[in-house]
């Protein structure tokens, strides 16, 4: 009987397709926590108070549903990438505190985005955050 399975279920409202799907989606919170172990680096920490531990457990579990709305919008705009592609062609965006020498005036500029960088800042609706009068208000938070 090798390559048959049988599905059963005491709901006989659920079509059958819907059955099988579900069975296949059983294993999705393990596969979370395994992933979040690799890709978000939750490895034993030696932290002696519990908040801590807790702050940095719920840090990576806000993490990873970061990265799993990535992928869900992703595949959504039918997008082969996976979210590491992502963050990796992101990365080389930065926001740079600019200032002459001598002087305590500060700006905010963002280096310039690839035309691709620019597709996915679209796709994530973050026109709004690139405007020069929103950068400038994350001074206040670097000063």
């Amino acid at each position: 009987m090798d390559g048959i399975t049988c599905f059963i279920t005491n709901d006989m409202t659920i079509p059958q397709e819907q059955v099988i799907q579900k069975y296949r989606e059983k294993n999705k919170i393990e596969e979370a926590f395994r992933e979040m172990k690799s890709q978000l680096a939750l490895r034993p920490i030696y932290l002696t108070r519990p908040e801590r531990v807790k702050a940095h457990v719920t840090i990576c579990i806000l993490a990873y549903l970061l990265i799993n709305s990535i992928e869900m919008m992703l595949r959504k705009a039918e997008i082969t990438q996976s979210s590491e592609e992502l963050l990796r062609q992101v990365s080389s965006c930065r926001l740079n505190q600019v200032g002459l020498k001598n002087s305590s005036q500060r700006s905010l500029t963002i280096t310039e985005m690839t035309d691709q960088q620019e597709k996915l800042v679209k796709l994530f609706s973050c026109e709004k955050m690139m405007k020069p009068k929103v950068i400038n208000q994350f001074n206040n938070f670097l000063l």
